[in-house]
């Protein structure tokens, strides 16, 4: 049940139970620039949704010295309603700037619809049952002459749920 639940997760950019999740940056976005988590706004994409709360969004970064610095939460708001969820700038705030380096920016963040199953929509529930009967039906490494087909009931699932990033 657990790998079904991770699987669909994984597929759909969700996060069906509670858990808390770290999204690693080399630097925060800088006008005009492309990367796969910003948005042309200079806003930071949070890869997993729902985000819980606003308030349980923290920002950490290495600055130009080497030292690690906690961003204010006067700096930044937590767009929690978007699907992704989005980190972006307040009016009249720029983004620091950071130490040249590999995950210099960090940012923590709780994303979840509760902390049991039945928090979790109608539909996630019934896909992650879906994959996992598809697994249970086809639980052995191979057969002989049989065509692998992935349900349809599945796919549509996994379209209707999807969170673009």
């Amino acid at each position: 049940l657990k790998s079904a639940r991770e699987v669909a997760e994984i597929a759909t950019n969700r996060q069906f139970l509670d858990a808390t999740w770290v999204l690693k940056l080399d630097s925060f976005p800088t006008t005009g620039s492309n990367f796969p988590m910003w948005d042309c706004d200079g806003s930071i994409r949070l890869p997993r949704a729902p985000v819980l709360t606003a308030t349980q969004v923290a920002i950490t970064y290495i600055d130009t010295a080497g030292a690690s610095q906690t961003l204010a939460t006067t700096v930044y708001g937590v767009d929690i309603a978007s699907e992704p969820g989005r980190v972006y700038l307040l009016y009249n705030q720029t983004w620091p700037s950071t130490r040249g380096q590999k995950r210099a920016v960090t940012i923590t963040y709780h994303a979840g619809y509760g902390t049991t199953s039945a928090s979790v929509p109608e539909r996630a529930r019934s896909l992650v049952a879906l994959m996992l009967g598809d697994a249970y039906e086809e639980r052995e490494t191979s057969k002989s002459g049989t065509l692998v087909v992935q349900n349809l009931a599945v796919q549509r699932l996994i379209s209707a749920l999807r969170v673009p990033l």
